[in-house]
């Protein structure tokens, strides 16, 4: 089978696998406009963006319905999220700096949203993120539930910050053991801490009804490295060569952070690896030597499938950027003791394609690394550079966050 269509059916079969992978249906109830609470069970998705529809099954049942933000007041996961359905004012300036506009007053629409409840108690507080915006909303005491304010504008090229959001906080929540407000960020972890403090200073339980699940994991890679390199000199033929696949080994140490939504499924990979290659061939007028030493950046996305609460099946995708440290790599002829040729390799970019089994604290990755030229600096020399690599792992640090 050629390396293109291997390459093609290594994609398909890599990118195919989230759309097979299951996200169960969990314990969890939902109010409908008349006020009658229904246990049942209900899709999680772990929603990034909040949902305006969700799928409830029965419990002794397999049919599914779609239950829809016109007839459901409220709705929850068990141990998990809760939404609430409210009208309210939400401002949907835009925070992209192409796009402000030089008005500091937020620009109102009503509109009926399920808010995802983040803490409740006597004051509550509330989410909403989709495509364009991300929102916080508040309540004190049962009343209406409004937007903590917060944009971004311009004036005269200068960007400027409407905080009253602060403003907010400091006339609806006056508690003596509060503390300040003028350094309170526009962000989950600041405004969950004041409302907390707020909530035990008058006296009153919270409860979070939304937990946001970061995980960091850190982690050795070893692993053995199937180069295949193929140079081509375009004014000779006698210098083109072909290095076989052989086994070389790499070390790398593997980040992985963990987003926020969908249940963990997707995360952020960072992995720099040390390789070493030499490799050896005699041609009919000279011996090439390869000797590739280098340590290199991927970066790119991973995405889990759970096949239970310890073992999970994973795809990523990644690109390398050409700043790499290059340890004297070279590609060496040596036509006689008296005469080598000796080129410099500095690689381009590298795009690499993946997939492997997780277990607990070990994982094994069978990964496809096509890089575009190791001789970006020459007019006349080119090069064919893939390997297949083997990675095995072990997590040295597993955190929660």
């Amino acid at each position: 089978m050629p390396m293109q269509c291997r390459l093609s059916f290594m994609c398909l079969f890599l990118f195919s696998i989230p759309s097979f992978s299951q996200i169960d249906f969990e314990k969890g109830y939902f109010v409908n406009d008349r006020n009658q609470r229904r246990e049942c069970l209900i899709k999680n998705v772990d929603w990034k963006n909040n949902p305006s529809e969700f799928l409830v099954r029965g419990h002794d049942s397999k049919t599914t319905l779609s239950a829809k933000i016109d007839t459901v007041k409220e709705f929850g996961i068990y141990g998990f999220s809760k939404y609430v359905r409210a009208e309210v004012n939400i401002d949907r300036s835009s925070n992209e700096l192409s796009a402000l506009t030089s008005n500091r007053t937020p620009i109102w629409s009503k509109e009926t949203l399920f808010l995802k409840v983040l803490l409740s108690g006597k004051a509550s507080l509330y989410y909403f993120e989709d495509s364009r915006v991300s929102r916080y909303f508040y309540s004190v005491s049962d009343t209406s539930i409004k937007q903590l304010v917060y944009k971004m504008f311009r004036v005269d090229n200068v960007v400027h910050f409407n905080n009253d959001f602060r403003q907010q906080i400091f006339l609806d929540m006056q508690c003596p053991n509060l503390g300040s407000v003028e350094r309170i960020r526009y962000t989950e972890g600041d405004l969950k801490s004041v409302f907390v403090r707020y909530n035990k200073c008058v006296g009153v339980d919270v409860s979070e009804s939304s937990i946001k699940k970061t995980f960091f994991a850190l982690k050795v890679t070893p692993g053995l490295n199937a180069p295949l390199l193929n140079v081509a000199n375009s004014l000779t033929n006698s210098q083109d060569v072909s290095f076989g696949r052989a086994l070389t080994y790499r070390l790398g140490a593997e980040a992985e952070f963990t987003f926020p939504f969908n249940k963990g499924k997707w995360a952020l990979v960072f992995e720099p690896v040390y390789q070493d290659v030499n490799l050896t061939t005699e041609l009919s007028t000279s011996t090439a030597n390869l000797r590739l030493q280098s340590i290199e950046f991927p970066v790119g996305i991973r995405y889990y499938s759970f096949l239970d609460d310890h073992r999970k099946i994973f795809v990523n995708g990644l690109y390398t950027s050409a700043i790499a440290l290059n340890f004297n790599s070279t590609l060496t002829f040596s036509a006689s003791p008296n005469f080598t040729e000796v080129l410099e390799l500095v690689p381009s970019g590298s795009f690499a394609l993946g997939g492997g089994f997780d277990f607990d604290r070990f994982s094994a990755e069978l990964r496809y690394i096509r890089t575009t030229d190791l001789f970006s600096t020459y007019i006349y020399w080119s090069s064919d550079y893939n390997r297949w690599c083997l990675i095995l792992g072990y997590k040295l640090i597993k955190r929660k966050t």
